[in-house]
């Protein structure tokens, strides 16, 4: 009893010992919820072993299977004795269920269940980023999310405003509907995803951009289809993205691409470097902007535009003919081209300035036909023909036949030859002169076709050629012949040589002759004479071509003159105007000639015979005199605000060298809107100046702006002043130009000090104070600066005005010509004007008696185109170089010769070369 009793707790005790042994899976849960794709760890630890026990662990996978592997996806290790861990790297669908971990101790089976569910998490499917439904469509935006469990889904726009469901937004399950949608509506969308049993969620961010389908802003275009050139095809097609372009020749669905052609799928251009006449036909332009939309969907569209493309062949001429015939008769040339379209052939004659299109009259006896033909290639054939219904021998000669067509010019020529018998239609003459110890020439010119050839002949005899009398010879040409027949005139000859000389031409239709008289020629006639604009010291001679030349052209004339009454003949000559000149009068200028005398005139007329009968005539010239009073040249309008530069011609001297000019001028008031009809009503104080003898162009300064002046300008010689002539002018407001001046040195006004008496210059009323302080100031300095310097002046000899009155008495050494002139010029102004008496007193002086045979002191009148150098030496009164100095005689007179022209005749002493 006691045995079995000891038995029972001994079974009892092993029994509890092996109840504490148990096994424990690490995480420590009954099920265990993982994301597809994370990997599994299960830790399967045997416990309340005793040292001595050793376990044998292992692993059953969902499916029941034993997990053995080592190595792989799924897999075992033991890092001790009383644990087996399971690894799973990765899980998958499928690896879901009950895993089971069993273990045997000491022969007793153990085991332990874990639960593995597996959660796939938040996915999008199908679901691009950047969506584009069309335009004006119920778009669909997609956003399809899977998740397990199931997620819920909201969207917002991209400030996160959320979107309201209904109007125009529609919230489904796989994504949002936008009723009628538009550009409006592009922008990014956020889908919000989230699972909330797992504490899941996921913005998904979604672009969406309207598609507008292509459509063509204008008919496509294409350049001029030409075999052998480029050809360029464009379309123009706008859309949202922008519309790739392709292009397709008739029905072929291959579209059209390299070698060949080169298209710009992006500008819709296709090119063609080039074009053969094969390539004619239908071109369609696609534009495209289609897309894969979601769920199956297209997004964009297409259209389409086609052109019918004929390439055009240029014009070619294949074939000419030419023609001939006789006079009279009938001819035809022609001209055969080809080209697609069909060319436009003309016709004109070389060296012409007509042309004659097809089916049109030529002229009086010529008309053009033509025909047109179609090739079996689709070519167009033209033939043209020039019909010549009676040939004139105007006719001969080459026609240039002209094919045009839009792709190409082409050009060939023909020619008409008309055979007829000699005429003498360009025979220079029938008349011609001879004289004697001269050889002439006879032309005689005959055209024909075939060529003529010619004999001379003189009272039916034959001159033959090459003797002392004649001499003979010819020139070819294109339709014609020249004869030359050089006769030698004699003395001894010239009672027979004179008259008819028979040219004959000859060809195989015919003869014809042609009469050309030989005159004699003779000196020319006498020829008219008549003078003008003679002044003190020249004569302008006007000569009129004689009415008999005698039968040669006047060649140029001879000129003799001299004082009545002496012997000292002057000669010159005079050459006569070109046969082409309007006037064919000669007009020459005696010059270098003395005052108050008469002369004689002789003039002969020299042909190539030789000088012809003389005609005679008297001229006295007149006494000298006072400059002609100048002519202004300048305008009325100055350049600039402080200034004006008056300018001149330079007069007529009157016989006597200039010895300056006198400037006076003043502000004026005038009247009239215009520059032609400005009149003076109120005149202010005169300013006087002076100016060099050699100048035409006088600078004023220190003048008010936008203010009228009125200049006077007096020239003045050693007789005494010209007539003064005034010009009014207004200065510019000062934003004028520079005013150019041109001619003869510009002299520069240095404007005088202020006298304590001038009246003050009108000033405006703006700014009239500061105006009239800065003024007053001035003028006091002005004052104490003249009083000071006028003191130095008388009681130190020093000073300003001591060092100008030194200078203008012309005690230093080395002064100016041009200061002693000025000088000169204000002693004029400040004495009355030379007197009549005065001048002649000078004219004894400068001029000699119209007796004196050596022409002492010969007087000159000057001219603005004459040399200093021929310049008579100045008075000495007024000379600023040598004033006691003789005169020097001039040893003979000069001509200038030149023909009559109106411009020659607009200036009293102007030579013309």
């Amino acid at each position: 009893m006691d045995e079995r009793l000891n038995y029972l707790i001994l079974a009892v005790f092993l029994l509890g010992f092996v109840s504490c042994q148990e096994l424990v899976i690490s995480p420590k849960q009954d099920t265990l919820v993982k994301k597809v794709d994370e990997g599994l760890s299960l830790k399967c630890t045997v416990e309340g072993l005793t040292e001595a026990e050793t376990p044998s662990i292992q692993w059953f996978s969902a499916t029941g299977e034993q997990i053995t592997s080592k190595v792989g996806r799924m897999r075992v290790m033991s890092f001790s004795s009383n644990e087996l861990t399971l690894l799973i790297r990765k899980l998958v669908d499928g690896d879901e269920g009950q895993y089971t971990c069993k273990a045997t101790i000491s022969g007793n089976p153990i085991e332990k269940n874990i639960e593995i569910q597996l959660y796939r998490g938040i996915t999008i499917k199908g679901s691009p980023h950047l969506q584009r439904p069309n335009i004006n469509t119920d778009a669909f935006i997609e956003c399809d999310a899977d998740a397990n469990p199931v997620p819920t889904v909201h969207w917002t726009f991209a400030n996160e405003d959320p979107i309201p469901s209904g109007s125009r937004y529609v919230q489904q399950k796989e994504g949002l509907i936008i009723k009628n949608i538009s550009e409006e509506d592009n922008g990014i969308y956020y889908c919000l995803i989230n699972v909330g049993e797992m504490g899941d969620f996921r913005q998904y961010n979604i672009t969406v951009q309207v598609t507008i389908p292509p459509k063509f802003d204008r008919p496509a275009t294409s350049t001029d289809a030409i075999v052998g050139k480029r050809f360029e095809m464009s379309c123009y097609a706008s859309g949202n993205p922008p519309p790739l372009f392709t292009f397709f020749k008739d029905d072929n669905p291959n579209p059209l691409d390299m070698p060949k052609f080169k298209v710009d799928k992006t500008n819709g251009k296709l090119e063609a470097e080039v074009m053969e006449e094969m390539d004619s036909g239908k071109y369609k332009c696609v534009a495209s902007n289609e897309a894969e939309g979601v769920r199956g969907t297209t997004t964009g569209g297409q259209k389409e535009q086609t052109l019918d493309i004929v390439v055009k062949i240029p014009s070619k001429i294949t074939e000419v003919r030419d023609a001939s015939g006789l006079m009279d008769t009938q001819a035809e040339l022609t001209c055969i081209a080809e080209g697609n379209p069909a060319p436009d052939v003309t016709w004109k004659k070389f060296s012409t300035d007509s042309t004659f299109a097809a089916d049109s009259t030529l002229t009086q006896n010529a008309a053009s036909e033509f025909t047109v033909e179609e090739l079996p290639s689709g070519n167009k054939r033209v033939t043209s023909k020039y019909v010549f219904t009676s040939l004139k021998p105007s006719d001969t000669g080459a026609y240039t036949c002209t094919a045009i067509n839009t792709a190409g010019t082409a050009v060939k020529n023909a020619t008409l030859t008309v055979e007829f018998k000699p005429n003498f239609d360009n025979t220079p003459y029938t008349k011609t002169y001879g004289w004697a110890s001269h050889e002439t020439n006879i032309t005689c010119l005959a055209n024909g076709e075939p060529q003529a050839y010619i004999e001379w002949s003189r009272n039916d005899e034959v001159i033959a050629n090459n003797n002392e009398t004649y001499k003979i010879s010819s020139k070819l040409g294109k339709g014609y012949v020249a004869s030359y027949l050089m006769v030698s005139v004699k003395v001894e000859n010239e009672e027979w040589i004179y008259g008819d000389f028979l040219c004959t031409a000859k060809n195989g239709r015919g003869a014809s002759t042609q009469v050309i008289s030989l005159a004699k020629a003779e000196t020319p006639g006498a020829v008219i004479l008549s003078t003008d604009k003679t002044t003190p010291t020249s004569i302008e001679v006007l000569i009129t071509p004689p009415g008999n030349e005698g039968g040669q052209p006047v060649i140029d004339y001879k000129i003799e003159y001299n004082l009545q009454g002496s012997t000292d003949i002057k000669t010159s000559y005079a050459q006569r105007p070109g046969q082409d000149a309007q006037d064919q009068r000669t007009k020459a200028r005696l010059t270098d000639l003395m005052a108050d005398s008469v002369y004689m005139l002789t003039v002969r007329a020299r042909n190539a015979v030789g000088y012809g009968q003389p005609q005679t005539m008297t001229e006295q010239t007149p006494k000298v005199r006072k400059p002609d009073p100048v002519t202004f040249n300048s305008k009325g309008f100055g350049n600039n605000a402080d200034s004006y530069t008056v300018s001149w011609e330079k007069p007529l001297t009157g016989g006597r060298p200039l010895t300056g000019y006198k400037i006076v001028y003043r502000k004026v008031e005038v009247k009239g809107e215009d520059e032609s009809n400005w009149e003076v009503v109120r005149m202010y104080e005169d300013e006087n100046r002076n100016a060099p003898r050699d100048v035409t162009s006088y600078k004023i300064t220190g003048l008010v702006p936008d203010t009228f002046y009125q200049v006077e300008v007096t020239a003045i010689n050693q007789l005494g002043a010209s007539e003064s002539r005034g010009k009014i002018f207004k200065t510019s407001k000062g934003d004028g130009t520079y005013q150019p001046i041109t001619g003869e040195p510009l002299i520069e006004e240095v404007p005088a000090p202020p006298k304590p008496d001038t009246k003050p210059a009108e000033v405006s009323g703006a700014g009239m104070a500061t105006g009239a302080i800065i003024g007053t100031i001035i003028a006091i300095l002005i004052i104490l600066f003249i009083i000071i310097d006028v003191s130095f002046y008388f009681n130190k000899q020093c000073g300003v005005l001591w060092t100008l009155q030194q200078k203008l008495a012309g005690k230093p050494p080395g002064e100016s010509d041009g200061a002693r002139d000025m000088e000169e010029g204000d002693k004029e102004n400040k004495q009355p004007l030379l007197t009549e008496a005065k001048a002649e007193e000078v004219n004894e002086e400068e001029v000699p008696e119209k007796k004196n045979e050596a022409l002492e002191g010969v007087m000159e009148e000057m001219s603005p185109d004459e040399k200093e150098a021929k310049q008579i030496a100045e008075m000495a009164d007024t000379s600023p170089i040598k004033p006691d100095s003789p005169i020097v005689p001039q040893s003979e007179a000069t001509i200038i010769v030149n023909p009559a022209t109106p411009e020659a005749e607009s200036h009293d002493d102007k030579p013309v070369a």
